[in-house]
């Protein structure tokens, strides 16, 4: 499963069952009234292995080695649509272009991208800029067009013209034009007074005792709570929150994949194990999210379906009868929300066997069928054929023990055949006639006395 060909086979054939469920809505009965989205994100997969993909990678933390992992995931089904490793010390804004041109050789539909700050870069926002691709980005904090659009526009943030209400917290968004690479694109600069009350508890507490605490508190407060989004589409204020907080449902993916498929720890020893361990992975996360999917319309949890169903017990006794047990509540509402057909009686497995058996065709008599070219076995030709075909019957008897007429091999020792004795007659004791080999002393041979031996 990890060879180089079944891994683009399998995505082909995927990607295009991805394309069919994008143009079907009803599939997944999800009412969407933006575009569709792809989520792009990547994450660690810490590992001691010794192959080339596996490097050191700091990524906001401390240095490990690491593979990273990058997965795309359909916001309006959420499944998990493609996969790509790299080694750990590769950053993730290199990857964006060699993902999205991968996306687009396999005819994939791209509407819209949402990525996090790693993915930023001006060579980014070009490329999608000039291939006309929809997207949005959080742009990092030290960029200079954040900071310059912080320094204009915070003093005039805190209006109630700009509050968005999104998951029962109260933000502060303002819409702003900026040009980048001569295009018109849209930032939107956000204030979320929870996170500014955490971030500035977090700068006070870590840099109080600081010599310079009071320089450092006047250019970093200008940050806190506040991030800028960056999009090349014109969306309202009041969706923009909405559809950039949609890449929390690749941080499920990845949670799935890593507790619930066995994506590690990684128990391989070269590449091509890697990407059939996770391909794998990948196809498992797949079957989760669509179970995920229906159990969610019923507000049950994928983690409760796990437990709740690993406690439906069966037993099978010696004469093969199944006796199911009884559901919990609990269990009926997720047999529902699958749409599974569940047997509820009793099934007993000798009554199935019993008419199976006796709803089988008859095979007929045991034996040869009649005209099989096979040869007949000796006992059932003398009995059938050997009056009517005498000639015949020398094929189908029994050879007599020894040698077969005609052989080649030489006779034994014991033979009592004259010509097979004449072929290999077993040699006197003694020197052979005109042997060149000197005679022994003890040789009582008169002729080679003579000779001086």
């Amino acid at each position: 499963i990890g060879d180089e060909h079944f891994y683009r086979t399998f995505f082909k054939e995927y990607l295009h069952f991805i394309n069919v469920i994008q143009d079907n809505n009803s599939l997944f009965d999800q009412k969407i009234d933006t575009l569709n989205l792809l989520l792009i994100d990547s994450t660690g997969l810490i590992n001691s292995i010794d192959i080339p993909f596996t490097a050191p990678c700091s990524h906001g933390g401390p240095a490990t080695d690491q593979i990273r992992l990058i997965y795309v995931v359909d916001h309006r089904t959420s499944l998990p649509i493609y996969f790509r490793y790299v080694p750990g010390n590769v950053v993730d804004k290199t990857t964006l272009i060699p993902t999205i041109n991968i996306l687009k050789s396999y005819n994939l539909n791209i509407q819209m991208l949402i990525m996090d700050a790693g993915y930023y870069s001006n060579d980014n926002i070009e490329e999608m800029l000039s291939q006309e691709i929809p997207f949005i980005l959080r742009m990092p904090d030290n960029n200079t067009i954040f900071t310059n659009i912080l320094e204009e526009y915070s003093q005039t943030l805190r209006i109630p013209e700009n509050v968005v209400v999104f998951n029962q917290r109260a933000l502060y968004v303002r819409k702003i034009i900026v040009s980048i690479a001569g295009t018109d694109c849209y930032a939107y600069l956000c204030l979320d007074p929870t996170k500014e009350a955490k971030d500035e508890t977090k700068f006070l507490f870590n840099n109080h005792e600081d010599k310079y605490f009071k320089l450092k508190y006047a250019n970093k407060s200008l940050y806190f709570g506040k991030f800028l989004i960056l999009s090349n589409k014109d969306i309202s204020t009041s969706k923009i929150i909405d559809t950039y907080y949609a890449r929390a449902k690749i941080e499920q993916i990845f949670d799935i994949a890593k507790n619930m498929t066995g994506l590690l720890p990684l128990g391989i020893e070269s590449e091509e194990a890697l990407r059939g361990h996770l391909l794998i992975s990948f196809i498992s996360s797949a079957v989760y999210s669509i179970i995920f999917n229906k159990l969610s319309k019923n507000n049950l949890f994928y983690i409760d379906f796990i437990y709740d169903l690993s406690n439906l017990k069966i037993d099978i006794f010696s004469n093969n009868n199944h006796i199911i047990h009884e559901l919990c509540k609990n269990q009926r509402k997720i047999i529902e929300a699958l749409d599974l057909e569940y047997p509820f009686q009793v099934k007993v497995g000798n009554i199935r066997k019993a008419q199976a058996i006796l709803n089988r065709k008859s095979k007929g008599k045991r034996g040869r069928p009649k005209g099989s070219k096979n040869k007949p076995k000796f006992k059932e030709f003398v009995g059938s054929q050997a009056s009517t075909n005498p000639s015949s019957m020398s094929m189908a008897l029994k050879r007599k023990p020894g040698r077969p007429l005609g052989s080649k091999n030489k006779a034994k020792a014991a033979t009592t055949d004259s010509s097979s004795l004449n072929m290999s007659p077993k040699r006197k004791p003694g020197r052979p006639l005109g042997s060149k080999n000197k005679a022994k002393a003890a040789t009582t041979d008169s002729s080679s006395l003579d000779k001086g031996s």
